[in-house]
């Protein structure tokens, strides 16, 4: 009678073992897979250079063309208020204060088109020099974002360098 209760008890005790494994297995899964599934993606820092093709300096005039006619640019500037662009895929918005500011193009004028860069560039990280391309006045359109260097004369910019493309808008002229 006593081994026959011993082989009654020991498939028992095999059965609560291999049940409590069980639940170990999946508390251990389920922790395991809550950790993966709530990590962040870690953030890549970049830090961009501008192109050496472009000015040290700050432009003189950040801002979105208004029209074109011949060599004479109206561009649409940021107030004394500040004003903002915004673009997105109902196309671009301004709000607050805008003034109108008058760009001459001369022969001498050097215009470029910003580059994006690349995905790589992106996921590398680190420190990424901008890159532009060389454009012409016919590629720049009413609506698009410009950077201008120049001087000043009678109110207006002579413009040594545009950059279409501006990766932000600065407030003010």
């Amino acid at each position: 009678m006593e081994g026959a209760s011993e082989r009654k008890g020991r498939p028992r005790w095999l059965l609560w073992g291999g049940v409590a494994l069980a639940v170990l297995l999946v508390l251990g899964a389920a922790f395991v897979g809550g950790r993966l599934l709530g990590r962040r993606p870690q953030a890549t820092e970049v830090r961009f250079i501008p192109p050496e093709e472009l000015p040290a300096r700050p432009p003189e005039a950040s801002g979105l063309v208004k029209e074109i006619q011949g060599n004479l640019i109206t561009l649409e500037v940021p107030g004394p208020g500040g004003g903002a662009i915004y673009s997105g895929p109902e196309g671009v918005r301004k709000e607050g204060e805008w003034r109108e500011l008058q760009v001459v193009v001369t022969q001498e004028t050097q215009i470029f088109r910003r580059l994006p860069p690349s995905p790589e560039e992106m996921c590398k990280g680190g420190t990424v020099r901008g890159r532009v391309e060389e454009a012409s006045l016919s590629e720049i359109e009413p609506n698009a974002q410009i950077e201008v260097w120049g001087r000043e004369e009678g109110g207006r910019i002579v413009a040594e360098v545009i950059c279409l493309g501006v990766t932000r808008i600065r407030m003010g002229p």
